[in-house]
């Protein structure tokens, strides 16, 4: 999904990037059994992934990974 719409959900150097979580939602149920957002963050969290603070203003989401690689083949690889 990251490599097919880069417009709801993309990778930045190590970094999930998603400009509008709405969008994310409804395109959810293309590639996962749920289609909840909620759900969504809950897989990101149990990969550990925590959502970044951002100032308020910042359209975008990002969730960061202690140590994770600029390599996105390498987030591809994990396993929680």
């Amino acid at each position: 999904m990251i490599e097919e719409r880069p417009e709801i959900i993309r990778w930045r150097r190590g970094e999930i990037v998603i400009p509008d979580p709405a969008a994310l939602e409804r395109n959810l149920s293309k590639y996962y059994k749920h289609s909840k957002y909620a759900s969504f963050q809950r897989q990101l969290n149990n990969f550990g992934y925590r959502r970044r603070s951002t100032d308020q203003q910042e359209a975008e989401t990002v969730y960061e990974r202690a140590g994770a690689s600029e390599n996105l083949d390498d987030l591809l690889a994990l396993r929680p």
